[in-house]
């Protein structure tokens, strides 16, 4: 059977202050009507149904996320007691889903990311599963770059995956750091290097052999939690948390693993990791300011420039980022913009701004 495991216990700690502790980016309605989870659910419901979905997210917000999957299965919803990135949140869910069927195929994907057309995402991940299906390796998307990004990691394409006659499966020859600009223009000119979405699919049995390679500690803790009566879940749960280790699926399997191949994605794809996303996303006037809100600018270039609470106005200035929301102003000069999340860390070193996090 096929699953579909939803991340949504990121912080979002680059798009503040739009992004706080008590509503991060995936559950605000960023891009559209609905919350960035609330649409990555709808895109995947059709795939999985309600009692094939897991949704990983803090505890605080364990019933933030119920209100946002409407119709998930009761049940459905993993509460971190604490966010130690996304490699013990994969293992406990795949030994969780292994436990339901050993044989299943789960679906990983982030819960804010903006992605069109939907029926296109739909194809490709149709695909990935076919792929994870029918073979022993861990299947990951990788995304044509549209620019020389430098906040993103990237995979090289290797040679074409055997057996799959859609031109679009690959082999991964290599994971890459986020590079510099300079090495990200030569990415962008050599065409075989793509985005790392972050979303992979893969078989129940094929990740946890490679956690257990890999990590074999975290591995085993998981399937102690997956295992555990009901009633006492949620204490297995705190103990697994208090103790594993903090890693990204990234660097505990994937940059490790001989058995990754590719889906080359045939859907736009935006992470919306930093505010630089805005001139992405929205209608800019001829100077190429980014506005959303109440924004009016005069001899101004380049800004992005954004309110929900109030007027933003600036006067000749260039190249900054404006965000204003009711308690909070974040002006950062847009080559800073990615450099967010150190702002916020300093603030989290002092009481008096706790409010503001």
């Amino acid at each position: 059977m096929r699953y579909v495991v939803l991340l949504a216990g990121g912080k979002g700690e680059r798009l503040w202050p739009l992004s706080r502790e008590a509503q991060p980016k995936q559950f605000l309605n960023l891009i559209g009507a609905h919350s960035m989870l609330a649409d990555t659910w709808e895109r995947v419901k059709p795939v999985c149904g309600p009692k094939r979905a897991l949704v990983v997210t803090s505890e605080a917000l364990a019933r933030v996320a119920a209100r946002e999957t409407k119709g998930l299965a009761p049940g459905r919803i993993i509460p971190e007691p604490e966010g130690k990135n996304t490699a013990p949140a994969v293992a406990l869910a795949a030994a969780m889903i292994s436990q339901e069927d050993p044989e299943a195929v789960m679906a990983v994907l982030p819960s804010d990311h903006a992605i069109e057309p939907v029926a296109g995402f739909r194809n490709d991940l149709k695909l990935g599963f076919e792929v994870a299906e029918s073979t022993d390796v861990l299947v990951t998307f990788g995304i044509r770059p549209s620019r020389a990004d430098v906040g993103y990691g990237y995979l090289e394409r290797g040679e074409p995956f055997p057996s799959f006659e859609s031109g679009r499966v690959y082999n991964v020859h290599s994971f890459r750091e986020k590079p510099d600009p300079r090495t990200a223009s030569d990415y962008l000119r050599q065409g075989r290097f793509y985005w790392n979405s972050g979303m992979f699919v893969w078989r129940v049995d094929v990740i946890l052999d490679e956690l257990d390679r890999y990590r074999p500690a975290m591995v085993q803790a998981a399937r102690r939690v997956a295992s555990a009566a009901k009633k006492d879940f949620p204490r297995a749960l705190r103990s697994y948390y208090s103790r594993v280790e903090r890693i990204s699926i990234d660097y505990a399997v994937m940059e490790k693993s001989s058995r990754v191949a590719m889906v080359e994605a045939g859907f736009t794809w935006d992470d919306l990791g930093s505010h630089l996303a805005w001139e992405r996303i929205l209608k800019r006037d001829r100077a190429g300011n980014a506005y959303r809100g109440e924004a009016v600018a005069l001899e101004t270039e380049g800004c992005v420039l954004m309110s929900d609470d109030g007027l933003v106005a600036a006067l000749g200035v260039q190249n900054l980022v404006v965000i204003r929301t009711k308690d909070a102003t974040l002006v950062c000069s847009k080559d800073r913009a990615d450099e967010v999340r150190s702002l916020v860390a300093r603030m989290q070193t002092e009481k008096r701004f706790k409010k503001y996090l």
